[in-house]
């Protein structure tokens, strides 16, 4: 942990300094998801989601400044359906929930174009599962869960 807090104690300062730079901004949100990521498999659910929070943060700034730009809806997704993995662990089901939509909502962006469809239908379908999961988790009947996936569904 020593490691990511003197990494993200340098790239704060890096955007400090140039707050205009997006790859520097980019380079600390991919820091904090990677420090979740190693938290969330230390079986440390909430570091893992106060880390994915703060990448999300900086890759929702970073998307509304591109909105055009895939890699960083990528990158957004992933975060928000690790920040939904981290948040379910912790029986925040709402908030789980809440995230795991708006990563699947991003996934169904990317797969708008023929091109990239194949690309992230994988990933898609992956999150639409966690998300039918905690829906059975909560009680939701599978046809609810059918009614309530097929808009993001459809979309593909």
């Amino acid at each position: 942990e020593a490691h990511f807090r003197k990494a993200v104690e340098l790239q704060d300062h890096l955007v400090a300094e140039s707050p205009d730079v997006p790859l520097a901004r980019s380079r600390l949100a991919d820091t904090w998801f990677r420090w979740g990521n190693v938290l969330f498999a230390q079986e440390r659910p909430a570091a893992a989601a106060e880390r994915y929070q703060r990448a999300i943060a900086l890759r929702k700034t970073l998307l509304g400044e591109r909105p055009d730009s895939a890699a960083w809806r990528e990158d957004l997704a992933r975060c928000l359906y690790n920040l939904g993995a981290a948040q379910a662990r912790l029986r925040q089901l709402d908030q789980a929930e809440t995230a795991l939509r708006e990563s699947l909502w991003h996934y169904a962006e990317l797969m708008r174009t023929k091109s990239a469809a194949a690309r992230h239908r994988p990933r898609f379908l992956d999150v639409a599962m966690r998300l039918g999961q905690l829906l059975k988790q909560r009680g939701v009947s599978a046809g609810e869960s059918a009614d309530l996936l097929a808009p993001a569904i459809s979309s593909w």
